[in-house]
């Protein structure tokens, strides 16, 4: 079964009582990461010699990478637990490149001779990662110039990008400028995004400097029809001084009138950067490394300060939308050192208080010497309501012309206060380009995850997988896969392996191109 990312599938299965006795029957299906039932499957009595027909809605993640995830579905006895009936779906994710170009913000004027920024949120709607180049066409010939020529996207994430123009001080005449800007793919030119600004700029009346410098501020209210209420919007965004580095930014939303069918949450935050600080007040979702995540979003403060080589900084959040019953208060705290180019020491510290308290300090290093290899390495310890636990986690990646690679270990015990506790990873992937449009891919994964000592949920979840690959250019490839899961859980212990060859080919004239594949595989149980 073939499926886009984001759409959504049926699954049919068909279950057979051959017993002499009725059976009440309830259902479990094991899904990729991310995979959701459109409505649960709800448990239902099967009668002796006969057969039940069930049919699962399945929704696709927007982010769900291409290739073939296996949808395991299993009957259990309600009476007993056990397991009567089992079964596999196989779905292969296409491949799918998509990019979405929004304005943010613009100013609505701006004096002959200012300078003024606008900025575009520029997101990967597909589920490849993108490199992303940016085209910008300026009206009247004035200088226009993107802070980043070209971003790399994951699936889903987003960027904004802010883009610097310089009007003319000898204008005259009032204008409306007009900022175009082209996002294009690099690997599909033909995958693009295109936005533009209109901005109306005045002449100056006289030949000196302006008396004030200003702020920009746009006020948005809405309602849905008459009648009901106004919910408003203040946001503006500029430099403290004219020609200055330092910016200001402000947003604050009130609460949505509840009428809409697409209102946004409240939110009231403000932030003031430079180029060696920032400090941010009022909503706010920081992160410090792969180790010590914030968590949930909250209401307070952040800041980062660098002098020299050395930077610190640190955050306090209160948990705003859902405090009586998370209770939670977050404070973190990071100071590292920049060792030459990209490469950089440092140590963190977070502390948790409310719903799943504890704290933690993390040493973090990343060694950067070269494209070729770059190497992140973070060791974890902390104490949490179940004792004291510790965290490691060890990646090695590079790439060149010829070849690209990524290791990584990662191992935390149950104990440790982190959203990545009682995990052991490790993955490893290979890619050689050796000529041409020839590409020789390999990818070993290893995870076991130890479920939260919970009724019914007690257990391992250990998975295991090799991938090795083959393909010529974009109409030729070849694909073997093994992999073995094995779930000690309460609930549902499962054991199981598949072994899987896929073949591809293509031809492509023009805009048209065919496809055909084959996949012959085996699933044990």
């Amino acid at each position: 079964m073939q499926a886009a990312p984001g759409t959504g599938i049926t699954a049919v299965f068909l279950i057979r009582n051959g017993g002499p006795r009725s059976r009440r029957i309830r259902t479990h299906v094991a899904l990729p990461k991310g995979w959701r039932l459109a409505m649960p499957d709800a448990p239902f009595v099967l009668r002796a010699r006969s057969t039940e027909l069930r049919l699962l809605r399945l929704v696709v993640p927007r982010d769900a990478a291409p290739g073939t995830y296996r949808l395991r579905y299993t009957a259990f006895d309600a009476s007993s637990s056990s397991a009567v009936a089992r079964d596999s779906l196989g779905v292969t994710v296409q491949a799918v490149r998509r990019l979405s170009l929004q304005l943010l913000h613009a100013p609505d004027m701006v004096m002959a001779g200012q300078s003024y920024r606008a900025s575009f949120a520029v997101r990967n709607g597909g589920n490849v990662t993108s490199r992303i180049r940016f085209l910008v066409a300026s009206s009247y010939g004035w200088p226009a110039a993107p802070d980043s020529d070209v971003v790399t996207l994951a699936p889903g994430r987003a960027r904004v990008i802010s883009i610097a123009v310089r009007t003319d001080r000898g204008e005259r005449r009032q204008r409306r400028h007009r900022l175009d800007v082209v996002a294009r793919a690099s690997a599909d030119t033909t995958v693009t995004a295109t936005a533009f600004s209109l901005v109306d700029v005045i002449p100056r009346g006289g030949s000196g400097a302006p008396r004030f410098h200003s702020l920009p501020l746009e006020l948005t209210l809405r309602t849905t029809e008459p009648g009901d209420a106004v919910t408003g919007e203040l946001r503006g965004s500029g430099t403290l001084t004219e020609g200055g580095h330092d910016r200001i930014d402000v947003l604050l939303r009130g609460p949505d009138n509840g009428l809409g069918l697409f209102g946004e949450q409240d939110e009231y935050r403000a932030a003031l950067t430079g180029d060696r600080y920032q400090l941010r007040l009022g909503d706010q979702n920081p992160s410090l490394s792969p180790l010590t995540q914030a968590g949930r979003s909250g209401f307070g403060g952040s800041g980062r300060l660098t002098l020299g080589p050395l930077t610190a900084g640190g955050f306090m959040l209160q948990d705003r939308r859902t405090y009586a019953f998370t209770h939670e208060i977050q404070r973190a705290g990071f100071l590292e050192t920049r060792i030459a180019g990209q490469s950089r020491l440092g140590v963190n510290y977070l502390e948790r208080q409310g719903f799943d308290a504890g704290e933690l300090w993390t040493a973090h290093g990343v060694l950067a010497p070269s494209p070729a290899a770059t190497l992140d390495v973070e060791y974890g310890a902390g104490t949490s309501a179940t004792g004291r636990g510790t965290a490691r986690s060890v990646q090695l990646a590079g790439t060149n012309r010829f070849a690209g690679y990524s290791v990584q270990y990662l191992n935390a015990d149950r104990a440790f206060p982190g959203i990545v506790r009682g995990v052991a990873y490790e993955d490893g992937v290979l890619a050689l380009h050796p000529f041409g449009g020839l590409t020789l891919a390999g990818r070993f994964i290893d995870r076991t995850t130890s479920v939260p000592n919970f009724p019914e949920l007690s257990g391992d979840q250990h998975y295991r997988s090799i991938r090795g690959s083959v393909s010529y250019g974009r109409y030729l490839s070849a694909e073997y896969r093994r992999s073995w899961r094995a779930d000690s859980l309460i609930l549902a212990p499962f054991a199981g392996s598949e072994d899987a060859v896929r073949l591809q080919g293509g031809l492509g004239a023009g805009p048209l191109n065919l496809f055909a594949g084959a996949e012959l595989g085996r699933v044990r149980f």
